[in-house]
């Protein structure tokens, strides 16, 4: 057993242990946090993963469904406010690749990061992904399946790929 482990270390860097061990441990229904900031009354559901816990704030009364992943750069946040819902396998993401540059590859570019908000009274569908840069406003709805790439007034509904504005609760 030792001599396999000493093997994979020598073989595989530290970051792909580490994401190798924690993908076993969430198809086995774990909750891994760090450093996670939570308000009060807030629940969480099997499989959820959060990067970088540190830089996210959760408020009071918000409730996390299963299989949801916050990733949150070294450099940006993601701030929830209160009475939020989040439905199954949310995705949330601070950063993404940079790809300006042809004469280096993708993944030699660094990452370009930005801190997301999402209000106060917002549901977040199934499924749904929310991308860096992104406010969703106070009351707004996000639906299943939607890609939000762009902020969110108050009190819209928004849905598809990309998120567009489907309604108004007001």
């Amino acid at each position: 057993r030792y001599k396999l482990f000493f093997e994979l270390i020598k073989k595989h860097s530290f970051f792909e242990l580490f994401e190798a061990f924690t993908n076993t441990l969430k198809s086995q229904y774990t909750i891994i946090i760090y450093n996670l900031r939570t308000g009060r009354k807030v629940s969480i559901r099997d499989n959820f993963f959060c990067y970088n816990g540190e830089n996210i704030k959760i408020g009071n009364n918000v409730y996390i469904g299963r299989n949801c992943e916050f990733h949150a750069g070294s450099n940006s946040t993601i701030n929830i406010g209160s009475n939020v819902l989040f439905g199954p396998s949310v995705y949330i993401d601070t950063h993404s690749h940079k790809f300006s540059r042809l004469d280096i590859p993708i993944n030699k570019q660094g990452l370009s990061e930005e801190n997301i908000v999402i209000g106060d009274d917002v549901w977040i569908g199934t499924k749904a992904v929310i991308l860096k840069g992104v406010k969703i406003g106070k009351g707004a709805i996000v639906s299943a399946h939607s890609l939000v790439n762009k902020d969110v007034e108050p009190y819209s509904i928004i849905g598809g790929v990309p998120g567009k504005k489907i309604s108004s609760r007001k």
